[in-house]
């Protein structure tokens, strides 16, 4: 739970520690990930296998995070502040009031299945060793972004985004 607590934050670190842009959607984000993983384990019956449910999970909140991006970052400030915190409400909506997510009483997600066998005493193992390797990628991925000219252009709007747009 600390690693996956982990991931979020430094997917978080991206957008406000690169950019300097304070999205308050991004719970959302990881809201709908979750909840992808839950819909595909009920139209599978069961527990989705890994290979399938995180490519799913981070497809699916990745295409309305574009969405939400591309309305978003019109706005400036203190509106995309207010902008990010409208989406983010709108998708705690949609999980916490509507059957989708359960409603009230939320629903349980089950823990994806390994696409070996593993016995059942060494599955937490194998879950945080996956998980750990999934976090270290993750940081030398934004490691090695931020020393692109995408990284570098982020880095120049948490400086001074208007001489950014020139």
């Amino acid at each position: 739970t600390a690693l996956i607590a982990a991931m979020f934050a430094l997917s978080l670190q991206l957008l406000v520690g690169g950019a300097g842009l304070v999205s308050l959607a991004h719970a959302g984000f990881f809201g709908l990930g979750a909840y992808s993983v839950y819909l595909l384990g009920a139209a599978l019956g069961g527990p989705p296998p890994i290979p399938l449910s995180l490519p799913l999970a981070a497809l699916a909140s990745a295409a309305v995070a574009l969405v939400v991006g591309a309305l978003s970052l019109r706005t400036t400030g203190f509106y995309f502040l207010m902008t990010t915190l409208a989406f983010g409400q709108m998708l705690f909506f949609v999980f916490h009031d509507t059957p989708l997510g359960g409603s009230l009483d939320g629903v349980f997600i089950q823990r994806p299945d390994l696409i070996w066998p593993v016995p059942k005493a060494a599955r937490p193992a194998v879950f945080l060793l996956l998980n750990l390797a999934i976090l270290a990628a993750m940081y030398a991925g934004l490691w090695a972004l931020m020393r692109t000219l995408f990284g570098r252009a982020l880095l120049g709007i948490r400086a001074n985004e208007h001489r950014m747009r020139a």
